[in-house]
């Protein structure tokens, strides 16, 4: 399928000492950015992600991925069945630099469904005035030969941060969701 593809930049904090230690774990396992799921709701499959990192007082991308997961830890059986998500059982405790959580099965989501449908379907199972929380995570597709200063640096967060332009049509492959629990930020 082909889709409109839009860019995000984010940054890599502390937990990670260096960008060759943050890429080391990203290749094994992936990335992953824990999120508010309403912000997520404009991010699409196949997006691309573009790393930052803070030296000398500017940000200097180093490297980029491909978004395609969402990573929920509560109601994800329920989301992925009204959804029409095809089931993988499996379990595998994840730990990473930054924290840790046990995946506990994945959904591979209908062409058809992107990371909206996934957020507006878990929306209905939450409370009022209940924050919903999601991971966003992906695969490292770039690693620049030379990082990339950006100037001006885009302002810090440790969100994402939608590019102003970049957009472009590209191939996506099937989105998955994957079921956590026990997620503990370190």
């Amino acid at each position: 399928m082909i889709k409109l593809m839009k860019t995000y930049y984010t940054y890599i904090g502390g937990a990670y000492e260096t960008k060759s230690r943050f890429l080391r774990e990203a290749n094994k396992i992936g990335f992953s950015r824990r999120i508010p799921a309403k912000n997520a709701k404009s991010m699409r499959f196949g997006d691309r992600v573009v790393f930052l990192r803070w030296e000398r007082k500017r940000a200097v991308a180093f490297a980029e991925g491909v978004i395609n997961q969402v990573i929920m830890d509560s109601h994800t059986a329920e989301v992925a069945s009204e959804l029409g998500a095809e089931y993988s059982p499996g379990s595998l405790t994840c730990h990473r630099e930054c924290g840790s959580y046990m995946i506990m099965g994945s959904y591979t989501m209908p062409e058809d469904k992107d990371i909206d449908d996934i957020i507006e379907a878990a929306m209905t199972y939450t409370e009022e005035g209940e924050v919903v929380f999601c991971m966003i995570g992906g695969k490292i597709t770039n690693v620049y030969k030379d990082p990339i200063i950006l100037d001006p640096s885009p302002k810090f967060t440790r969100g994402f941060i939608k590019g102003e332009s970049g957009e472009s049509l590209e191939y996506q492959e099937e989105g998955r969701v994957l079921a956590i629990q026990n997620y503990r930020r370190k």
